[in-house]
């Protein structure tokens, strides 16, 4: 996760998702690794993909991927 946000960071977002993806193989239960990868989608300009992700994430917990989808109204 920390590579991932890393690498999202420095803008190098081929990276980030592969370190974001690595993460959530390994642990399918970690709702950041979701937010961040869908945050990585939106900027590489892939909505659906990125929507998916912060779904999962919202699902998972995570606060910001719920403030993010309830901004743009889709339900999570």
């Amino acid at each position: 996760l920390k590579e991932g946000i890393t690498h999202l960071r420095a803008g190098n977002m081929e990276a980030a998702l592969a370190a974001l993806s690595t993460a959530i193989q390994k642990d399918g239960e970690l709702g950041a690794a979701y937010y961040f990868r869908g945050v990585v989608q939106s900027r590489r300009k892939e909505k659906s993909a990125a929507v998916k992700n912060l779904q999962i994430a919202a699902r998972l917990g995570h606060g910001k991927a719920r403030e993010a989808l309830s901004v743009h109204q889709i339900a999570w």
